[in-house]
This record gives C-alpha cells, sequence and structure tokens, in this order.
C-alpha cells in the first residue's frame, strides 16, 4: 500500500533527522516534491540528497517538468526509477521424506 510507505518513511525519516538545521533550499525542495505530487519526500540520511516516493509514471514526470521549471535546466539533477510492485513473494518447498 502506497500510502502506508509514504506514512511509515515520513515517520522515520522525521524521527532520524527532521528539517531541523537543515539548509533552507533543501528544505524548500523537499517541502516543493510533496506540493507537486511526491507521497513523501525526505532528506537521504547522509543529507547530502533529496528522495522522493511517487506513485505513476504521470506522476513522475510531472514532479520532473515542474521541478525543471521552478529550478531551471540547470537546476538540481532527478534521477527515476521504476520499481516492480508484485510485492515480495514466498516459496516453500516440502522437505523431502527419507
Amino acid at each position: 500500500d502506497f500510502d502506508l510507505v509514504c506514512s511509515a518513511v515520513k515517520s522515520y525519516s522525521l524521527q532520524q533527522s527532521g528539517l531541523h538545521g537543515v539548509r533552507e533550499d533543501a528544505r524548500d525542495m523537499v517541502e516543493f516534491m510533496q506540493a507537486n505530487g511526491a507521497g513523501v519526500s525526505c532528506l537521504s540520511s547522509s543529507g547530502l540528497g533529496i528522495y522522493a516516493l511517487i506513485k505513476g509514471t504521470r506522476a513522475s514526470q510531472e514532479l520532473r517538468d515542474a521541478i525543471t521549471r521552478n529550478y531551471g535546466y540547470e537546476g538540481p539533477a532527478v534521477f527515476g526509477a521504476l520499481t516492480n510492485n508484485v510485492g515480495a513473494l514466498l516459496t516453500v518447498h516440502d522437505e523431502p521424506s527419507n
């Protein structure tokens, strides 16, 4: 469930660092991403990057376009990754009987 994952990530991120003492431009980017479709946007654990979870290809493209419009082509680098949302799979094999 996308919303549940976003809630957990946001809760964990805020517990670990929050946005206290964060550079203003980084805080602005986190808020910008959330205002433009990200389910959650947070600083990486090193504080050197910002990541967001976005549901759907269209929403991802729209967020990248909004970042480019707002910050310019020479602004932040944006990387995207598609995920396989099938979830975890567990295969149990019966042990051979002797």
